[in-house]
């Protein structure tokens, strides 16, 4: 009876996730017209911008490293807010000989498994500081609650003179893999503060150092991951091309399923579903509006000032 009572009580906080979700997204709804407009203007300017400008300043990024930590799509798959699982073996990369796929690794939810998410982001994408301002925390808490595993693949959809998608997403890999920890909070971090600030890699380099107490200049100095970054990029086109999917910024999977900055209701259901597989193994709870509009201009007062001009 009480593993009953336990589950029943997971599913109920399950709920009232979504509820508190919806009620705060709904506080947004009147904007949401204007921004689809100009979010699709700006992809499709975006996409233009990416094919002019991928073979210029890239053009010297072409074969290196990938991080250790990184799958063969690309992605590094955080099992907690701060734990980062093993990758596979890639070894040297080469962004001009990406494998040929007819799918990107995604599959369907096995009963008693967490719900996972596959996520398309690119630090410049301005719909993706949308998505890490409104639910970087709130995924942090359901990682940590052993409620979703999340992964990222950073791509380079929004085109810049400066190339920032390309060097934010070295960055990132750069954390991943030399502070693992900090990986995801750093992604959350500039993305939803600094997608639209350019920062240089003086910028990048010491918001890790200020923030995180975590060195990665040399790293994103030399661009080494940014070989991996164009290949993560390119596989992304050629494999979501192949499943009818549009390549865009924000993406995201939830298991085999497709959705947009539009995922957190199914995200919910999905969690909901869980809990009641895994009965009082499970605890679902976590306030969605824990990141409230007072600490997000809290953060913003808070950012690190760094250089936003790249050589």
């Amino acid at each position: 009876m009480a593993r009953s009572t336990e589950s029943a009580d997971a599913r109920e906080r399950a709920r009232k996730m979504q509820a508190e979700q919806a009620k705060k997204e709904k506080r947004s709804t009147l904007l949401l017209p204007v921004i689809v407009v100009v979010l699709a203007v700006a992809m499709v300017v975006s996409l233009v911008l990416w094919v002019v400008n991928r073979d210029d300043d890239d053009a010297a990024y072409t074969e290196g490293p990938a991080p250790s930590v990184a799958n063969e799509y690309g992605g590094i798959t955080l099992t907690s807010s701060t734990e980062v699982a093993d990758g596979t073996d890639i070894g040297t990369v080469d962004a001009e000989d990406v494998p040929e796929r007819d799918d990107n690794g995604t599959a369907p939810r096995q009963e008693g498994q967490a719900p996972h998410l596959v996520i398309y982001t690119d630090p410049g994408c301005p719909a993706c500081q949308q998505m890490e301002e409104t639910y970087g925390s709130t995924m942090a808490e359901l990682l940590d609650q052993g409620l979703i595993t999340a992964e990222f693949r950073s791509v380079q959809v929004v085109g810049s003179p400066t190339n920032y998608s390309a060097r934010a997403s070295n960055a990132f890999a750069c954390m991943a893999e030399e502070s693992p920890e900090n990986y995801k909070d750093y992604l959350t971090y500039i993305t939803a503060t600094y997608a639209q600030d350019e920062l240089s890699n003086e910028g990048l380099a010491q918001a890790a150092q200020e923030r995180y107490d975590a060195d990665i200049s040399s790293c994103v100095e030399e661009g080494t991951y940014r070989p991996f970054g164009s290949w993560t990029t390119n596989q992304a086109s050629d494999t979501l091309a192949q499943m009818g999917v549009q390549f865009a910024t924000p993406t995201v999977f939830i298991d085999d399923q497709e959705y947009g900055l539009d995922f957190m209701e199914a995200l919910g259901e999905e969690i909901d579903a869980y809990a009641a597989e895994a009965g009082d193994d499970v605890e679902a709870d976590v306030d969605p509006d824990a990141e409230t509009d007072a600490e997000q201009d809290e953060a913003e007062e808070d950012a690190v000032e760094v250089p936003e001009d790249d050589e």
